[in-house]
């Protein structure tokens, strides 16, 4: 006999902002000229074409210059951010972004993302009338170099409190449901480590559980529409993974572990060792997260999501 409850589960998205992000500067770039007078028109043009309503222009915030943002487009996300304020402080342009979504927030504190490039409209024009340099979008950069060079690292995200209301969502819960759980925290970590080999998710993004423990909160039953395809919430999530970027390029052999490790080693060896238990009970052994360490180029720091 199958008994049933109600499990009710309050699910808010978890939003982002960054402050006060330098995403231009003076001086001369791909041959062009870019001054205070310039600056000061950027910032003018944002406040006039972005606080209509509706804006005529609301410049968002994407990932890298590709057009087609098919990894943003891949998961349904209509943005990496929005920018929310631009203004000239001397020969900088800085702006805040607002909306960030929680994994992009995430890949920005963890530095997969350090740098920004903006995109211009040479002469914007509108309704006849021509306005010059105006703000199209922001890209984030990862291992790409901007154009503009000497600008600061992005700062941390901040967390917000979501500004729509609460989904109260009711399902029915059978009391296999513990097996079924655990089958599918399975197939989620099996996920997450071969994406972890690939270079396309950190330790630190996943050491918390709080990717698996959002994963394992979606619906497996009900098929939504993601294009031309029909897939339940945790396949389209999954699939959504399976599209970022490598975020670590890995080397072509593993070197061996060495007997007396170095510093920046060591340091990924203490981490490990605080946190064994809960790694462990996460499904990454000792060697596999070592090894992925040293495959990935990066620095301990790096590798394990501490701010630069």
């Amino acid at each position: 006999m199958t008994t049933l409850t109600q499990e009710h589960r309050e699910t808010t998205p978890r939003l982002a902002r960054v402050r006060n992000v330098e995403i231009f500067a003076a001086g001369t770039w791909h041959g062009q000229h870019f001054g205070a007078a310039e600056l000061e028109q950027i910032a003018e043009n944002f406040e006039r074409f972005s606080r209509t309503v509706p804006p005529v222009i609301r410049p968002p915030v994407v990932l890298g210059h590709e057009e087609d943002q098919s990894w943003l487009r891949q998961s349904g996300l209509p943005a990496a951010g929005w920018v929310h304020d631009v203004w000239r402080d001397g020969r900088r342009l800085l702006a805040h972004f607002s909306e960030v979504p929680a994994l992009v927030a995430q890949l920005i504190n963890q530095r997969a993302y350090r740098q920004v490039s903006v995109e211009l409209y040479r002469d914007f024009e509108h309704e006849g009338r021509h306005y010059g340099w105006t703000l199209r979008r922001v890209a984030l950069l990862g291992g790409e170099l901007p154009a503009v060079r000497g600008l600061a690292d992005l700062p941390r995200a901040e967390f917000t409190d979501p500004e729509t209301p609460c989904v109260l969502v009711t399902r029915a819960v059978s009391s296999t449901a513990s097996l079924d759980s655990g089958a599918r925290r399975q197939r989620i970590w099996a996920c997450c480590e071969r994406l972890l080999e690939q270079g396309k998710l950190l330790p630190a993004l996943i050491q918390d559980g709080w990717l698996v423990d959002f994963a394992s909160s979606l619906d497996t039953e009900r098929l939504l529409r993601f294009g031309e395809d029909q897939l339940n919430q945790l396949d389209a999530f999954l699939q959504w993974l399976e599209s970022f970027p490598p975020l670590v390029r890995f080397s072509e052999r593993l070197a061996p572990v060495p007997q007396q490790a170095d510093p920046a080693l060591q340091s990924v060896l203490d981490y490990y060792d605080r946190h064994a238990a809960e790694l462990g009970r996460l499904g990454f052994p000792r060697e596999r997260f070592i090894q992925a360490f040293q495959r990935s180029g990066m620095s301990a720091a790096e590798f394990l999501g501490r701010a630069s």
